[in-house]
């Protein structure tokens, strides 16, 4: 081309993306409008607050799963005992063999696992709907009853599982209602 020239450019480098500068002013906040904002109370926000300290629903689930091991304990040696009503402690004997001593371990984590599920989610239940009533254990249930309901051999403790269930529904229900009016 000639010199002096502005030279004639093609493709991707003719195109110009630069643009001027221009000075951005942020506004100031408003200190009366970021008062007004209330934050919005919700059932999830609740459940957040409650597991960014965990040690509430861990104690929860310890309490839980240790009533429900001790009751698993308990119903496994009421089973030994009554698989020979006639000799009872052939029934106790056979816990002191190896299938007595899985069988006892099998009941006692089954419970545990129950109740500590049951118990966490009865957490979860008063923590999101902020009452203290029997929708709770009603709700916590239906979580923790799932997995004896979907497997045919735990169909058969559920009536234990209903025992517990109504024992901390009369505990949480009957007896704090007295104490506290």
């Amino acid at each position: 081309g000639v010199e002096g020239a502005p030279r004639r450019m093609s493709g991707w480098s003719a195109l110009r993306f630069r643009r001027a500068p221009v000075a951005v002013v942020e506004p100031e906040p408003d200190a009366e409008a970021a008062a007004k904002v209330v934050p919005v109370d919700t059932a999830e926000g609740r459940i957040l607050d409650a597991m960014r300290d965990p040690r509430r629903l861990v104690r929860h689930l310890v309490a839980g799963a240790t009533i429900g091991g001790i009751t698993g304990m308990s119903f496994a040696l009421l089973e030994a005992v009554q698989s020979n009503a006639s000799q009872p402690l052939a029934g106790v004997s056979k816990l002191a063999t190896q299938n007595g001593v899985r069988g006892v371990t099998l009941s006692t984590s089954v419970f545990a696992a129950f109740f500590g599920a049951y118990h966490c989610s009865k957490f979860l239940c008063e923590q999101a709907r902020q009452k203290d009533d029997a929708g709770n254990i009603i709700l916590a249930s239906g979580v923790a009853f799932t997995p004896m309901l979907a497997t045919p051999w735990l169909r058969g403790r559920m009536p234990y599982g209903v025992l517990l269930v109504f024992m901390d529904y009369i505990n949480t229900q009957v007896l704090n209602r007295e104490f506290k009016d």
